[in-house]
């Protein structure tokens, strides 16, 4: 009976969810300006569908920092099941990020694309260089860059195009950031 009742004890405590590897279920983030980039980027990074780890986890808060937007990121995890996590971040951006404009729209390996159409494209759309960053919710900050994109492709290509690209942000010169346009994701050491 003892060792029946020592089982259950240590069958059913808390260690029994500290699996190195989980899906986060859910991702709740707290800030004070649009969330979406946080998650785009959690999507990327730390999706459903994947097992991840707490590694996983670090790459994410690592990413937002390196962003160079946020003053502050930080993660916590709470246990949901055995093998299911809930996320939550708290990214508080940086005092002056009102002050920040955009210094340049970068594409990443797209050799095919033209460029000079590109950043015209982006100019109708009032998207260039010294353009307040927080001018635009990031999703229409997307939005437009994805239009300008596709219109930039060669026609054969423009009609193949799913209709996204990847977008990272990264810090250029002081008050400034750089906004890259890339196929993949370009995290954690990709």
């Amino acid at each position: 009976m003892l060792n029946l009742l020592m089982f259950l004890i240590i069958s059913l405590t808390p260690a029994q969810f500290d699996s190195s590897s989980f899906h986060v279920e859910s991702i709740e983030a707290q800030t004070i300006y649009d969330s979406r980039y946080i998650f785009e980027r959690a999507s990327r990074i730390v999706p459903p569908e994947k097992l991840v780890g707490m590694n996983d986890i670090q790459c994410l808060v690592s990413e937002l920092k390196a962003s160079g937007i946020f003053e502050d990121v930080r993660a916590d995890v709470t246990v949901t099941g055995p093998n299911t996590r809930k996320l939550f971040l708290s990214c508080r951006y940086r005092s002056d990020i009102d002050r920040f404009v955009i210094s340049e729209i970068v594409l990443d390996g797209f050799p095919y694309v033209d460029k000079a159409k590109f950043r015209m494209e982006l100019n109708k759309r009032g998207v260039k260089a010294g353009a307040p960053f927080i001018k635009y919710y990031f999703r229409s900050l997307e939005q437009k860059i994805n239009r300008a994109f596709r219109v930039s492709l060669p026609k054969d290509m423009a009609n193949n195009f799913s209709g996204w690209t990847l977008i990272t942000i990264r810090p250029a010169e002081a008050g400034k950031i750089r906004v890259i346009v890339s196929q993949e994701s370009r995290s954690c050491g990709n």
